[in-house]
């Protein structure tokens, strides 16, 4: 018998005759036959899976052996894309995933490597303090990341913080003792002006009362009247007489 191989045929073990140089499957010469009987077809290449091989440079090559001869092997370069398939942060490092394709034999084969990419840190811009008012809180001054918004306390970037953390409250009205202001028929109002900013103003009208003081025949009595507001919880009078 000659074996079969990969890629030739080989022939099933026979009889030939030395003189008429016919061929017989039988040692009695009794079965004639034929090479094309006789043929054992080629087996075909058993190719399985690929073993992969990159470069550092992210190329790379797909090597095929056959399970029937191993000296049969297929080198096929790949064609490699790239894609990034996790983006960096400014904290975190990124993914980028190289994708190697090879056809062979009508098949499509794949494999992959990754590479990382790297964090991008913080682009920090610094915002200005807003002052607290009477009446809206203010903001103490930090910095602001461009690209993922995070605020911190810190130029460096090493210590987050929150808005509510740099918020600065609201100082509140600072209202004292009020401008008293009488109008010819004894009517009033006071007048409250705000020490922190004095462009918040209240007036309120007065209540306004009189009393009189009896005079003699000789001396004239006094009428006082007495003006009263009420503000932010507290009482306030004025008088005239």
């Amino acid at each position: 018998e000659v074996p079969a191989t990969c890629e030739t045929a080989g022939t099933s073990a026979h009889w030939r005759c030395d003189v008429c140089g016919k061929l017989f499957s039988d040692a009695e010469g009794k079965t004639e036959t034929t090479l094309e009987k006789l043929t054992i077809p080629a087996t075909g290449h058993a190719y399985g899976e690929p073993v992969w091989k990159w470069t550092d440079d992210f190329k790379a090559t797909a090597t095929f052996t056959c399970a029937n001869d191993t000296t049969h092997v297929e080198n096929v370069t790949a064609e490699v894309t790239s894609a990034v398939t996790t983006p960096a942060a400014c904290e975190t490092t990124g993914v980028r995933t190289y994708t190697a394709k090879v056809t062979f034999e009508g098949k499509d084969y794949t494999d992959t490597k990754t590479e990382p990419i790297p964090a991008k840190g913080h682009t920090l811009t610094a915002v200005a303090e807003v002052p607290a008012t009477c009446e809206t809180a203010g903001t103490s001054a930090h910095w602001r990341c461009d690209i993922c918004g995070k605020l911190f306390s810190d130029a460096e970037g090493k210590t987050e913080t929150t808005l509510e953390k740099l918020t600065i409250p609201a100082t509140g009205h600072a209202y004292g003792e009020p401008v008293w202001k009488w109008n010819d028929d004894f009517t009033a109002s006071a007048t409250f002006t705000c020490a922190n900013d004095t462009s918040h103003m209240e007036k309120v009208d007065a209540t306004v009362t009189s009393e009189v003081t009896e005079g003699s025949c000789e001396v004239g009595g006094t009428r006082t009247y007495t003006a009263k507001v009420t503000f932010e919880g507290k009482e306030y009078t004025d008088t005239k007489t």
